[in-house]
């Protein structure tokens, strides 16, 4: 999942990686379990993550922002 090609890499130049999956992180040791292995599987790559490894964090932003209601 590393980025291949150098435009790939531009991209990610600008985005908040670490910090996301910081947050993240946070979250899991202290109050949600279910996303552990999700979310240890994305910090796996913290120096040269690629779009696609953006693309899992995104997503499991999105999952927490759901139930936020109940």
């Amino acid at each position: 999942m590393y980025p291949k090609t150098d435009a790939k890499s531009a991209l990610m130049k600008d985005v908040p990686y670490k910090a996301a999956i910081g947050r993240v992180l946070g979250l899991v040791a202290v109050t949600r379990v279910d996303i552990a292995y999700t979310v240890r599987t994305c910090a796996r790559y913290p120096v040269n993550a690629g779009p696609l490894n953006w693309d899992a964090v995104l997503r499991i932003i999105l999952y927490l922002k759901g139930p936020a209601g109940y």
